[in-house]
């Protein structure tokens, strides 16, 4: 089984200069097939360095952090893949990032993501834990596996 490598890489599209800022990205690379990963940070050219990555920004040991994080929690991700002996693959990958388990269906990811969301109010949370009930009950087909939900899907 091959395992993917990751690799760090700013402006991959050449775009950056004194007055554009471009992008700095998560190159993940497995069997000649490469998937890039936003990390959420944009840089002018003099704003990166290859070795010490980004330099001459206030921000700069939290943009450093921000990005270490990220690539440690996708290697620490590849590593229990190894360690649990299961085949990479980037569908997994892609699920992995937008935090869906394979055991998710649709009513587990809508409460999953009233839970994540900071945003909404007390109130907002109420009402949707509420129609996610109702919902669980008067439509127990899921879509996602193909059958119909017999088990108990940790509704609360």
């Amino acid at each position: 089984m091959e395992y993917p490598t990751l690799k760090l890489v700013f402006d991959r599209k050449n775009v950056a200069s004194k007055t554009r800022r471009g992008l700095v990205q998560i190159e993940v690379m497995s069997e000649r097939k490469r998937k890039w990963i936003g990390t959420g940070v944009r840089l002018y050219a003099e704003e990166w360095h290859k070795s010490r990555m980004v330099v001459k920004r206030l921000d700069a040991d939290v943009l450093n952090e921000n990005i270490r994080t990220q690539i440690e929690m996708i290697q620490n991700w590849v590593n229990e893949l190894r360690r649990r002996k299961e085949p990479f693959s980037f569908e997994k990958l892609s699920m992995f990032l937008k935090g869906v388990t394979e055991s998710d269906d649709f009513i587990g990811y809508v409460e999953r993501r009233i839970e994540e969301r900071p945003e909404i109010r007390e109130g907002t949370r109420k009402a949707h834990r509420k129609l996610g009930k109702i919902t669980a009950a008067v439509w127990p087909y899921c879509f996602l596996c193909g059958s119909y939900q017999t088990q108990y899907h940790g509704l609360r």
